[in-house]
C-alpha cells in the first residue's frame, strides 16, 4: 500500500464507494503482521523540525477525520499523526474510518501511529455498533479481520521521551515502570481478571483530584 493508493483509498471512500472486500482483509491481514512484532510502548523520535498530530476519539466520524486531513494535512516525513484509540463504535462510518487510519498505517508506517482504545475491542463493537456495521458493509470474516487489526496494535506511545500517550490512563501501581508497558503480552481480547494493566490503560480517566480511586465504568482507575 503506497501513500498515494492510501489517500485515493480515503477520497474514494468520501464519495461513498467502499474498497471491495477482498482489498480489505488482505489489508487487515497486513496490519496485523506489521503490528503484531512492534512492542506495545512505541517510541516515537519526531525531528525537531516535524509536526505530530494527535487525534483521539473519532468514533465513526468520517466527515471530521476527512476535516482533520485537511487542516492538518497528508502524512509525511515532516507531519506525523498518531491515532490515539476509538476509530470505531457510535458513529455510523466506522469501517471507513479503520480502513482509511489503518491504511495510513500501512502505507506510512514511520510516521502514522495507531494506539489501540478501549473500543478496539470485539465486546465494544457488539454492544456500540461496529460488529452489525461491518457485517453489514462486509461479512463477518471481513469484522473478525479487524479484530485481529485491532489486537495487534501498540497501546500507548512516548513522544521524544518527554510525552506520555495513552486512549485510556495510567495505572494505579504507582511502582509501575516504562519497560513493563512495552513488555505487555497483546494479540487478544482483554480479559477481566487476568488483563488488569491492560484494562486500566484502555479504560482509566483522568480526574481532577490527587489518588486513584474506583472507575465507575467498571474497568481501569480515575
Amino acid at each position: 500500500v503506497t501513500l498515494d493508493f492510501a489517500l485515493a483509498l480515503i477520497e474514494s471512500m468520501r464519495r461513498r464507494s467502499l474498497p471491495v472486500e477482498g482489498d480489505v482483509f488482505s489489508m487487515l491481514t497486513q496490519v496485523a503482521r506489521l503490528c503484531e512484532p512492534l512492542p506495545s510502548l512505541t517510541r516515537l523520535h519526531v525531528p525537531a523540525a516535524s509536526t505530530l498530530h494527535v487525534v483521539g476519539d473519532l468514533h465513526g466520524q468520517y466527515w471530521d477525520f476527512l476535516q482533520v486531513l485537511e487542516m492538518s494535512g497528508d502524512p509525511s516525513p515532516s507531519n506525523w499523526y498518531l491515532f490515539n484509540g476509538d476509530l470505531v463504535d457510535r458513529g455510523s462510518f466506522s469501517v471507513e474510518v479503520a480502513i482509511a487510519v489503518l491504511a495510513l498505517k500501512l502505507a506510512a508506517p514511520d510516521f502514522v501511529h495507531v494506539n489501540r482504545g478501549n473500543h478496539e475491542s470485539s465486546r465494544m463493537n457488539l454492544m456500540y455498533g461496529f460488529q452489525a456495521e461491518a457485517k453489514l458493509k462486509y461479512s463477518d470474516r471481513v469484522f473478525r479481520a479487524f479484530g485481529r487489526a485491532f489486537n495487534a496494535l501498540p497501546l500507548a506511545a512516548v513522544v521524544n521521551d518527554a510525552v506520555f500517550v495513552v486512549h485510556g490512563g495510567l495505572s494505579a501501581r504507582r511502582s509501575l515502570r516504562l519497560a513493563a508497558i512495552e513488555a505487555l503480552p497483546r494479540g487478544k481480547e482483554p480479559d477481566d481478571e487476568a488483563d488488569t494493566l491492560l484494562l486500566e490503560l484502555l479504560w482509566s480517566d483522568p480526574g481532577e483530584l490527587r489518588g486513584t480511586a474506583p472507575s465507575q465504568r467498571g474497568c481501569g482507575v480515575l
